[in-house]
């Protein structure tokens, strides 16, 4: 684990300093179903489903997602 901590701690620092492209940071899912035949649930995947639907534009099957995590909610409410 300390070898673990000390990458995870690194990859912060870098991260931090703006060190880390953009491009490093997306996550790409292949969409098996069109966003409206997606149940309600707390995933990452179908909660972009539902803001994209919330803008007026919706992925149907086969269509590729590309999003990126962060933490924008949590430093807002920190203000």
């Amino acid at each position: 684990m300390p070898k673990v901590s000390g990458a995870f701690q690194k990859y912060i620092q870098l991260l931090k300093q703006g060190k880390v492209p953009i491009e490093d940071l997306v996550f790409t899912k292949r969409i098996p179903k069109n966003s409206n035949e997606y149940q309600k649930r707390s995933t990452v995947e179908s909660n972009s489903m539902h803001l994209l639907d919330i803008e007026g534009r919706s992925l149907k099957a086969g269509e590729i997602l590309k999003y990126v995590i962060t933490n924008y909610y949590e430093t807002q409410s920190k203000k």
